[in-house]
C-alpha cells in the first residue's frame, strides 16, 4: 500500500470528521433557535396572562397561572417586570412569584450546598433580584456561611441590593478575605456607610487596624458627620502612606471643606504617591489656598506630582499649568 493512498484515507477521514462535527453545530444551533422561539411564545403567553392580574387582588390568580408553577421561562420574564414595576403592582408580582413557586427555592438552595463556586455565584445573583424573605434568609445564611468569600461577597452585594444587609461588624467578619481590596467590598461598604453611618465610624475605630482599614477608611467617604470627618482625618494622617491615600480619595469624595488642613498638609507628604493624591483633591475641593504648594509641586522630582499638581491648577484657574504639564 503507497504512503499516497494512505495519505488520501486519512485526508478523507478527517474531512468526514469534520463534515460531521459541522453537521453537529448545525443541529444544535438549531435546536437552541427553535427553542429560542418557543421561549419567547410562551414568555409572552405569560406576560399576557400575568398583567392584568396585577391591577387587582383576585383570589382566583394563582389558580389561573397553575400551568406557570415553577416554570423558568415564567420566572424570567418575572424578572423583566420586576425591573419595570412598582408599588403595589410590583408587590402582587412578588407575591405570585412565591406562590407559584418560579423561583424553586428548596431545589436552589440544595443546589448552593452542592454546585461549585461560579454556579453559587450564578444562583445567588438569579436569587437577589427577587425580594421575598425566604430569599433574603437563603442570601444571609449564604453570606455567612459558603466557604468561598467570592459567594459571600455576591450574596452581600445582594443583600445590600435588597436593602437587607443591615450592620456593618456582621459584614466585616462574613466578607474577610485577609484583603477587603475587591470593587465588591468597597461598593457594600459605602452602602453601609450610607445607611449606618454610625456604625462604620464606630467600626474605623475597632478595625482600623486591621484588615478590613482599607475598605472601612473607603466607606468614611460617604460619611457626613464630624465623627467621621474625624476618623478621615486619623486616615490622612496614618502612618501607612497607602492609607494616607485612601482617606486622600474619601476626602476627595465627601468633598467637605473641614478636610482642608490635612489635604494642604498633604501636598508635603514625603511620599509622591500621597502628594499625588494630595494634588488630585485639592484640585477637585478647589482650594484656592493650595495654589502656592500646587505650584511649588509643578517643580516636583516625579512627573505625576507635576502632572496632578498641574491638573488641580487648572481647576483653580491658574495658568502655567498647561505648560508645565508635558514637562
Amino acid at each position: 500500500m503507497s504512503l499516497a493512498f494512505i495519505l488520501s484515507g486519512i485526508a478523507a477521514a478527517g474531512s468526514l470528521l469534520l463534515l460531521a462535527a459541522l453537521i453537529g453545530v448545525v443541529i444544535r444551533r438549531t435546536a437552541q433557535e427553535k427553542r429560542a422561539r418557543l421561549d419567547a411564545v410562551r414568555g409572552s403567553a405569560f406576560r399576557k396572562a400575568v398583567l392584568p392580574l396585577l391591577h387587582r387582588v383576585d383570589d382566583g390568580a394563582v389558580a389561573s397561572l397553575e400551568a406557570w408553577r415553577g416554570d423558568p421561562v415564567a420566572l424570567e420574564v418575572a424578572g423583566h417586570l420586576l425591573q419595570i414595576l412598582r408599588g403595589a403592582e410590583r408587590e402582587r408580582l412578588l407575591d405570585l412569584v412565591d406562590a407559584l413557586d418560579l423561583l424553586q427555592l428548596d431545589r436552589q438552595l440544595r443546589r448552593l450546598k452542592s454546585s461549585g463556586p461560579a454556579r453559587r455565584i450564578a444562583i445567588v445573583r438569579m436569587l437577589g433580584s427577587f425580594p421575598v424573605p425566604r430569599v433574603e434568609q437563603a442570601l444571609a445564611a449564604c453570606l455567612h456561611a459558603d466557604p468561598a468569600p467570592p459567594v459571600r461577597l455576591e450574596a452581600g452585594l445582594a443583600l445590600v441590593r435588597l436593602g437587607t444587609l443591615r450592620s456593618v461588624d456582621d459584614a466585616i467578619v462574613a466578607l474577610d478575605d485577609g484583603a477587603y481590596r475587591a470593587p465588591a467590598h468597597r461598593i457594600i461598604f459605602r452602602a453601609l456607610a450610607a445607611q449606618h453611618p454610625g456604625e462604620m465610624i464606630a467600626a474605623w475605630g475597632k478595625h482600623g487596624s486591621g484588615p478590613a482599614r482599607f475598605a472601612i477608611a473607603d466607606a468614611l467617604g460617604e460619611v457626613f458627620e464630624p465623627d467621621g470627618f474625624a476618623a478621615l482625618r486619623s486616615a490622612i494622617q496614618d502612618a501607612d502612606p497607602q492609607m494616607r491615600c485612601e482617606g486622600l480619595r474619601s476626602a476627595r469624595r465627601l468633598g467637605h471643606p473641614s478636610m482642608a488642613p490635612e489635604v494642604l498638609a498633604a501636598l508635603g507628604d514625603p511620599e509622591w504617591i500621597v502628594r499625588v493624591q494630595a494634588a488630585s483633591t485639592a484640585g477637585t475641593m478647589r482650594l484656592e489656598q493650595a495654589r502656592p504648594l500646587l505650584e511649588a509641586l509643578l517643580t516636583d522630582e516625579q512627573w505625576w506630582v507635576r502632572y496632578r499638581a498641574s491638573q488641580a491648577l487648572t481647576a483653580l484657574g491658574g495658568t502655567r499649568a498647561a505648560a508645565t504639564a508635558a514637562a
